[in-house]
């Protein structure tokens, strides 16, 4: 089934276009017991869904421009009346997280496969603006909307129960969107609760910074980049909580606390978690409640980040109240406080809002670091892969290509299937066009709508990369990719220089978070590496003997070019006499390109003492006074070099840079880290990709045959550990002391190479 039966588009008259507008459907209807009932619904932007009050699911499952993802949930309903509630919000808005779509609901209800209500006929609507406001700052520059709640109207607060409330009939329409099912696994909205409470005290109210302001989410509104111009929002919470905090109490146990004006709490999870906000309340007087929350603790306010608004505010009568927020954020501690009022706060947690199925792989060693840093890699990628893989669950839950590269091997371990990875390329391969993207470039993040034009070339060499491992883990029809292969190829193929090197790309050019990046122009190496790889690649897919000469010819060019004897240059200058001038610019990261796409190869002659320094002496341990390079930041720098380790068989090596680098992540927060430090995202999706390096480095697998239940693992792997592998349910990995052995058992063949 790919469409609806009888359900229509709908949504209040003339409101479809309203920015940030709260919706809620309702649809009441009587059921028999021991009845078969399912609820079939997609809308724009998000929805999440309540029968008789109670929480049922959360979506839709996002889709590329032109398409819309059907989600099917089986509903529980009680015998007589059921009150079917479903809550949307319409955005309106463009970001790098969903798709600006106007806003709509398509819902039907189905009993043993017929339809005994839909959307157009059986749902009526109520505007939601005045319990959670509309004119508000956004999250943050990739996001939409912050949260702020008015729940002082109790009968409108009571939305999704009331019998007393008038509702609106809506208008219905058709939209351009064709509706697909959804293909990925639907979480199962766990509960977390806070296992302690970290710190307590007093606030003090102090001035507050206007350069706040200057972050380009809120100076940067536009015709074009959509949000509310700051003149106009009064809702200005993180005026409102501008203080200092003192702790003036410890207590560990997260038990009930009563919060006058001035106190707050900081409640504390186990690890960093991802999903909806929890909490319960008693207000013994009309109160005013600020939920605030954060990765890590920096000192004792945990939202005072430029780049994101970590702030909910919430208004309540006297009543007993449980709060969860509608949208999803990621949080190891939340601060609760209030400016008016008393209230006792009761239980604090999250519902999670995660990829449910990570059952095909367990670790166990006598290491305690890499036990750590495994389940910090499986809790990382859980919390960033849903219905596409995306970089970091909080600041962006954008779907990034090259990190799609490391996070699609993590699936293939964990979850033993492609699922997600099949539907984030589909998203992809489905859309007909990409607003604002150069014709033949697609989006570095999707699906998105990013309207300046911002792209990054490089990454869309990174998916033509990453397709060679798909297919071999999917059989996936090769077809059905070529057409944004050779697109790509006939849009970037404009830019080669008289030497067929590509030189002066537009766009962001991306190489890595180092000195690197500022050495792109005029023309960059490791993209041409990295360009030379892609189109090989392309090339062998495809049958394409001209592109994989190309291939070689670009190779010799590079090496030619930027190879001093010693090290891969960086980059060289056209200078105005048209000469082209080579730079002393000199990256670790562009070391590991080389390696990485087969531009220098250990076993050509040319490169046999450099690929001695490269294993030997660059890495973390680099001698920076004798190796007067710029040093590999974590992406992509540390990655590709873990890549190139598990290549050379350097499987003692790797797993001490793994301990080294990441046992810090794993203690602080139970998840890794986009840098080495912890100002950024503290849990990143490709980053899942260490229990990856761990397994295949402790076991010796060079690749996992899902298709024909075929494990291809290093003959020459060293002796010194024991991996155990249960191929019935999955790769079971323990590590004693002693040899490496492998049973087979089940239908898996083991092949040794």
């Amino acid at each position: 089934m790919s469409a609806f039966i009888k359900a229509i588009p709908v949504w209040l008259k003339n409101r479809r276009h309203d920015a940030n507008l709260q919706v809620g459907f309702r649809c009441d209807f009587l059921a028999p017991k021991n009845q078969k009932y399912t609820l079939r619904l997609c809308g724009s932007t998000l929805y999440r869904i309540f029968l008789n009050g109670e929480f049922v699911g959360y979506g839709p499952a996002r889709a590329g421009h032109g398409y819309m993802r059907i989600d099917t949930i089986s509903l529980d309903v009680r015998a007589g009346e059921n009150k079917l509630a479903i809550e949307v919000a319409g955005y309106n808005c463009a970001c790098f997280y969903t798709l600006n779509i106007p806003s709509f609901l398509s819902a039907e209800v189905l009993l043993d496969g017929d339809v005994i209500a839909y959307t157009g006929r059986d749902f009526s609507a109520l505007p939601l603006d005045s319990l959670r406001k509309r004119v508000v700052f956004r999250y943050s520059f990739q996001r939409p909307y912050t949260e702020v709640w008015d729940y002082t109207d109790k009968a409108l607060s009571d939305w999704k129960t009331s019998d007393t409330l008038t509702f609106f009939p809506v208008k219905a329409f058709q939209i351009a969107e064709r509706f697909i099912e959804r293909t990925t696994a639907y979480p199962k909205y766990e509960i977390r609760k806070a296992s302690e409470i970290a710190k307590s005290g007093i606030t003090e109210k102090e001035p507050f910074d206007k350069n706040y302001y200057l972050d380009r989410r809120i100076k940067g509104i536009s015709n074009t980049f959509c949000g509310f111009y700051p003149d106009d929002i009064r809702e200005r919470p993180v005026e409102e909580i501008s203080c200092t905090y003192k702790p003036t109490k410890f207590c560990r146990a997260a038990a009930p606390f009563t919060l006058n004006y001035g106190n707050y709490v900081i409640y504390r999870l186990t690890c960093n978690s991802t999903g909806f906000i929890r909490a319960k309340f008693k207000v013994k007087e009309k109160a005013t409640v600020y939920l605030t929350y954060s990765e890590v603790l920096r000192g004792e306010h945990l939202y005072r980040d430029s780049q994101v608004s970590n702030i909910i505010k919430l208004t309540y009568l006297p009543g007993e109240y449980e709060f969860e927020s509608f949208e999803a954020y990621t949080f190891q501690y939340i601060c609760a406080q209030v400016t008016e009022g008393e209230v006792e706060i009761g239980e604090v947690g999250v519902r999670e809002y995660c990829y449910p199925h990570c059952e095909n792989i367990k670790f166990s060693s006598d290491d305690e670091n890499l036990n750590k840093i495994f389940a910090a890699a499986i809790e990382t990628f859980r919390q960033n892969t849903l219905d596409v893989f995306m970089d970091c669950p909080s600041r962006e839950r954008a779907g990034w290509l090259c990190d799609s590269f490391f996070t699609a091997q993590s699936e293939q371990y964990f979850v033993g299937n492609s699922d997600v990875e099949t539907a984030f390329i589909d998203n992809f391969v489905m859309a007909e066009e990409f607003p604002s993207a150069p014709e033949g470039i697609l989006p570095m993040c999707y699906p998105a709508d990013i309207l300046d034009g911002n792209h990054i070339p490089q990454w869309n060499m990174w998916l033509m990369i990453e397709l060679e491992q798909f297919f071999k883990r999917t059989r996936a029809d090769k077809e059905k990719y070529r057409r944004i292969c050779y697109d790509f190829l006939d849009y970037i193929m404009q830019f080669r220089n008289a030497d067929g090197l590509l030189e002066k790309v537009p766009g962001w050019n991306f190489v890595e978070w180092s000195m690197a990046n500022k050495w792109v122009q005029d023309v960059n190496y490791p993209s041409n590496m990295l360009f030379s790889k892609c189109c090989r690649v392309i090339g062998e897919i495809y049958g394409d003997d001209e592109l994989i000469a190309y291939s070689k010819t670009l190779r010799e060019k590079i090496i030619e070019q930027s190879f001093n004897g010693e090290f891969f240059i960086d980059n060289s200058i056209r200078r105005d006499d048209g000469r082209l001038e080579l730079t002393s610019n000199i990256s670790e990261a562009g070391q590991y390109y080389a390696f990485f796409t087969g531009v220098a190869d250990r076993d050509d002659p040319r490169f046999a003492e450099y690929y001695k320094t490269v294993l030997y002496n660059l890495g973390p341990d680099m001698d920076r006074e004798k190796y007067k390079i710029e040093p590999a930041k974590p992406f992509i720098g540390n990655y590709l070099r873990m890549e190139l380790l598990l290549r050379w068989q350097k499987y003692d090596e790797i797993l001490d840079q793994i301990k080294k680098f990441f046992t810090k992540m794993a203690d602080i927060t139970g998840t890794l880290w986009e840098h080495d430090a912890d100002w950024a995202s503290t849990c990143h999706g490709f980053a899942s990709f260490a229990a990856v390096a761990i397994t295949r480095a402790i076991c010796g697998i060079k690749w996992i045959d899902n298709k024909d239940k075929i494990l291809y693992v290093d003959k020459c792997h060293a002796k010194n550990y024991n991996g155990v592998f249960d191929l019935k349910c999955g790769i079971t990995v323990t590590v004693k002391n002693g040899e490496r052995s492998i049973e087979n058992r089940g239908e898996w063949k083991i092949i040794e190479k």
